[in-house]
């Protein structure tokens, strides 16, 4: 494998454990050990600070999909706009290289469980699952914390709309980037 051409910005990497992602990266371009030497909640940002070495070195679509299935809580903190940029930066065709097996060739019936007001609910968000009732936990999973009545989204999304597939955490989750035409269908709404 060749060597990579640039170092990565190692910041959000726990500063003991540096030294082994940088000599991974450098001599092997494995992204695995520096983002697996970092609390999961910064991934994705260490994706972004490292977004032009990751597109150099054809990494990106690995990085990101680890960075986006390893998180404990969800990439909310982020605007919509940019995770969208990031998904087509990388490329459909990677990204799908690098996700598990789809389960069929489509379409896909997926639901979408969401909570907050206006921009913050993300009715159009990236994460969907085959799985009613999975969806219905992540509506309520902040209900406490955040405004606004929990609901689960539905959409019947051809195979183009997918970008990637995990079943990490044995959660069915499908990436989709929806045409801005496409119209999820409140199926459920928390009392």
């Amino acid at each position: 494998m060749p060597r990579a051409t640039r170092d990565l910005n190692y910041t959000y990497v726990n500063h003991m454990l540096r030294d082994n992602a940088r000599k991974d990266w450098l001599l092997k371009r494995d992204i695995t050990t520096a983002l697996s030497s970092m609390n999961n909640v910064n991934n994705l940002d260490f994706v972004i600070s490292n977004l032009g070495v990751l597109v150099e070195n054809g990494k990106l679509a690995e990085a990101l999909l680890w960075a986006w299935s390893a998180t404990r809580t969800n990439n909310s903190g982020h605007k919509l706009a940019d995770l969208r940029y990031l998904f087509i930066t990388a490329g459909r065709e990677a990204l799908l290289k690098h996700s598990d097996k789809l389960p069929h060739g489509g379409p896909f019936e997926l639901y979408r469980g969401v909570n907050g007001i206006g921009a913050n609910r993300r009715v159009k968000g990236l994460s969907w699952t085959s799985d009613f009732e999975e969806a219905k936990f992540f509506a309520e999973r902040y209900k406490d914390q955040l405004p606004g009545k929990p609901a689960v989204f539905k959409i019947v999304a051809p195979i183009e709309w997918v970008y990637g597939y995990t079943q990490d955490r044995e959660e069915s989750e499908y990436i989709l980037l929806l045409p801005p035409d496409a119209k999820p269908k409140c199926i459920w709404k928390a009392e």
